[in-house]
């Protein structure tokens, strides 16, 4: 059970490689390197955050992945009249150079821009999904810098990206012991941070897979099955059977 966790790790870490690299020049480290982006010199400190969120699709799991964000970034949430950083999703950003243009416009891309002269500093978040404007989202917070409790600082920046493929993820698909329900869960988890997108069930050793997949699973193996659907749909990672 380990050993394959391990090694599905060690697959799901390749896969994610392509995206990582050093971020760019006065920005903080981040597991990925966006595509496209124009840094500006300003800088300025934070102390909390509004996001607006009327134009995604308001679904429990997205407001609860976004609310997971926030709290990963250590600013404490505030009133739009009183925050300081204001996230907007659902906007187009202006003048957006062409090539950024395209990037977002691809499959699960995004753009942003973060703009210092106005009050409270605003970030733009144009997406074509949930999904991208979440990765957006962590993206914005990843490039911004703690600089001391419930504090962060911004750079002006203008960012674009998208992912090199579709579908990226998992198969558990081997012979052997299938997976413990902790190991699924822990490697979702991971799988998420990685921003992979799929997730496929398919045992060899499970006959409710294969040659009994018209039978109905058993109470004892159906709710490990059902956790990890479960844990994979708040992850923002679609669970195949």
């Amino acid at each position: 059970g380990s050993s394959c966790l391990e090694r599905a790790l060690a697959v799901v870490l390749l896969l994610a490689a392509g995206g990582c690299s050093r971020s760019p020049p006065g920005l903080p480290a981040s597991l990925f390197t966006p595509r496209y982006v124009l840094q500006g010199t300003r800088t300025t400190a934070v102390t909390s955050v509004c996001v607006e969120t009327s134009a995604l699709d308001g679904s429990d799991v997205a407001l609860a992945r976004i609310d997971a964000l926030l709290d990963s970034s250590g600013l404490p949430t505030a009133p739009p009249e009183s925050c300081t950083w204001r996230i907007r999703f659902g906007q187009t950003v202006p003048d957006l150079p062409a090539g950024a243009q395209a990037i977002a416009a691809e499959d699960q891309g995004f753009a942003f821009r973060t703009d210092l002269e106005v009050a409270p500093v605003t970030t733009d978040i144009q997406a074509g999904s949930t999904r991208a404007a979440l990765y957006a989202l962590s993206t914005a917070l990843a490039l911004s810098s703690p600089v001391g409790p419930g504090r962060r600082s911004l750079v002006a920046l203008t960012v674009a990206d998208a992912p090199a493929f579709k579908l990226r993820g998992v198969i558990e698909g081997f012979y052997g012991p299938p997976y413990s329900d902790a190991d699924r869960v822990t490697l979702l988890q991971v799988m998420s941070e990685l921003r992979q997108t799929t997730y496929v069930y398919g045992p060899q050793n499970d006959v409710y897979a294969h040659e009994d997949w018209f039978d109905p699973y058993p109470d004892d193996l159906a709710q490990p099955l059902a956790h990890a659907a479960a844990v994979a749909a708040a992850e923002g990672i679609d669970f195949v059977w």
